[in-house]
């Protein structure tokens, strides 16, 4: 069972400004497969917001990915943390992940 620490990017119109970092289970036999199949669960989403906006919601890194426990089935691809990192101008992933220092 491996955690691993994802950044998303959520995009109107072009312009990115809601980053979401988000943390995961995965059962896996190693990291490698672990964030491969990462990358083929979440593929881009989009959606129509409030204000009848196209919204593109995307992977953008694996951050981090480390082997918690042995066995838990019942865990596979379970979210067990997030939070949204909202900028009033366009940003970045690389500067998102400098200032908050998510590659630490």
């Amino acid at each position: 069972m491996f955690a691993l620490k994802l950044l998303f990017a959520s995009t109107v119109n072009g312009t990115c400004m809601i980053f979401e970092e988000r943390i995961i289970m995965v059962q896996a036999s190693n990291p490698k497969q672990a964030e491969q199949m990462v990358k083929l669960y979440f593929v881009a989403d989009s959606y129509e917001n409030a204000n009848g906006e196209q919204n593109i919601v995307t992977l953008e890194a694996v951050l981090d990915c480390f082997e918690v426990v042995d066995q838990l089935p019942a865990m596979h691809l379970v979210e067990v943390y997030s939070r949204y990192l909202i900028y009033d101008e366009p940003t970045t992933v690389e500067q998102v992940i400098k200032y908050y220092k998510l590659n630490a």
